[in-house]
């Protein structure tokens, strides 16, 4: 499992960054922005909450190997343990929310019946 995270970690840190076209580098002389260039500019967004927790999976696993490692301290380390805290809290929250959504339609759909 050392290794799998290791290399997660290394493509993680060896992906580049996209970075969208701005006017003066686009060879085009029009201006309107395309779909490729607001494809590339805006975040990817996730649309459920399976995406959302597989991301924030992924981004746990990377944070755990890079503390494993131990080459970072202080700041980026304590950064990088407060957004997990933080993206935790907000999983739970979500699941919560989706709990209780879940059991007032069972509630609901039993009234009915």
């Amino acid at each position: 499992m050392k290794l799998a995270a290791t290399s997660i970690l290394a493509l993680a840190l060896a992906a580049p960054a996209v970075q969208a076209q701005t006017t003066e580098d686009r060879p085009s002389s029009t201006t309107s922005a395309t779909k490729k260039d607001i494809a590339l500019a805006a975040p990817a967004l996730a649309d459920n909450d399976k995406v959302k927790d597989v991301d924030n999976s992924m981004k746990n696993t990377v944070d755990d190997a890079k503390d494993k490692l131990g080459t970072d301290s202080g700041t980026a380390k304590a950064k990088r343990h407060a957004k997990k805290a933080a993206r935790n809290a907000k999983t739970k929250a979500r699941h919560t929310k989706n709990d209780a959504k879940d059991a007032a339609e069972k509630a609901k759909n039993d009234a009915t019946k």
